[in-house]
């Protein structure tokens, strides 16, 4: 699997449900045309989505703007075009879990990163994506906008 080193934010935050502290990840505020995914059973980073060069951002951009408007939040969607990785589904925007408890009721993280980490991150790959027919793809695009 073809992987990328990235620059990432470090933000730290506290769970109130089990007062642990820990880390979560973003990307910088200069970082164009990329997309950190995290693993949606528990908020954890997972990969990284190069959008500008990829022909599957593209494709889901135009079923979004058709199926959910040109307004619409592309990131809720991204998750559906990405394979799992081992077996885990993935999305970007998500909550961040506390690796203790799991609980997502978690206190501000830092708005300012302290600091910056490197992290070896996979590519995001499309197989499941592009064995589906244009309509397949539409209507799992549609399923989450709940149009």
């Amino acid at each position: 699997m073809e992987t990328d080193n990235v620059t990432v934010a470090v933000l730290r935050g506290e769970c109130v449900d089990c007062s642990r502290d820990f880390v979560s990840y973003a990307l910088p505020d200069l970082s164009y045309g990329y997309k950190l995914l995290q693993f949606v059973n528990d908020g954890s980073v997972a990969a990284v989505l190069r959008c500008l060069d990829n022909p599957v951002v593209y494709e889901l951009l135009d079923i979004v703007a058709k199926v959910a408007g040109n307004k619409a939040d592309v990131n809720v969607a991204v998750g559906i075009c990405c394979d799992p990785i081992n077996g885990k589904s993935m999305g970007v925007g998500l909550s961040p879990k506390c690796p203790a408890c799991g609980s997502s009721n978690v206190d501000e993280f830092d708005s300012q990163p302290s600091q910056m980490a490197v992290l070896e991150l996979p590519h995001v790959t499309h197989e499941l994506w592009e064995r589906q027919s244009r309509e397949g793809r539409e209507q799992a695009v549609r399923r989450c906008y709940g149009a």
